[in-house]
């Protein structure tokens, strides 16, 4: 799903048919900085909204190049990857541009 279809469609308390918190302006505008400040060649990522308001942005390569990355309004970025028998986890502040280490993950994870 994009992005927009998500923030119109999540808009409200309980989108999910339970009592999911709605994806706030902040979380839009947050993955929306993410986004932009991709270097050109990455692959945009698969888009979905999460139960507790915030947005997840996924690369998923095989089983074995997995990346998810969990963008909260508060522009913190929690990521779980997993690169051959590697993982690799933690959150990053989101600032102008994607954290060194998130987009070297993106790199291996990519098709």
């Amino acid at each position: 799903m994009e992005l927009a279809t998500i923030a119109k469609e999540c808009a409200f308390r309980g989108w999910d048919g339970f009592d999911a918190d709605p994806i706030r302006a902040e979380t839009v505008l947050a993955v929306s900085r993410f986004l932009e400040s991709l270097p050109p060649g990455i692959p945009a990522p698969d888009v979905a909204a999460e139960p507790d308001g915030d947005i997840t942005l996924e690369w998923h390569r095989s089983p074995w190049r997995t990346l998810s990355i969990s963008v909260s309004r508060n522009n913190m970025l929690h990521y779980s990857a997993l690169i051959g028998s590697s993982k690799h986890f933690g959150t990053e502040v989101l600032s102008d541009q994607v954290p060194k280490n998130l987009l070297n993950i993106i790199r291996h994870v990519q098709p």
